[in-house]
């Protein structure tokens, strides 16, 4: 799980700070839901994230970009694999994340690192526990 979220904040950091070399639309975008029309930039905005959380240096995002873009095909790839069982796309991408986590930790900084662990225990905290109440009634135990 801490892995899904290293990568979760990497491409959110990655996402945010590619768009400083291009200005994003700013009316446009605005009038039409105030959707960027990208998932993760949305995402970051909604959350009030910084443009470049962890700080990351141009060489470190050079060096995470083909990192994060790997993983993300490999699990896009598990996700839409119809011949696997979920549980099997479960096992699929948790591998696919226990082998891009090293290489991501690499190349940061011991600051970056408890920056991200930081960030990491804040999503956590934030996710509503799916565990404890289900979402509709036709999964509550029959009695």
């Amino acid at each position: 799980m801490a892995s899904f979220f290293l990568a979760v904040a990497i491409s959110l950091t990655l996402a945010q700070t590619s768009t400083t070399t291009t200005p994003p639309p700013q009316a446009p975008a605005q009038s039409q839901g105030g959707s960027t029309g990208n998932a993760s930039q949305d995402r970051a905005q909604a959350q009030g994230e910084d443009e470049n959380p962890l700080n990351l240096t141009d060489e470190q995002r050079q060096k995470l970009r083909p990192i994060i873009a790997d993983e993300t095909r490999q699990m896009d790839a598990a996700r839409n694999d119809s011949s696997l069982t979920q549980e099997q796309k479960v096992t699929k991408i948790n591998q696919i994340r226990d082998e891009a986590s090293p290489k991501i930790k690499a190349i940061l900084t011991p600051e970056q690192l408890q920056k991200l662990a930081d960030m990491q225990q804040k999503a956590r905290q934030q996710q509503p526990d799916h565990k404890s109440a289900p979402p509709n009634d036709s999964q509550k135990p029959q009695q």
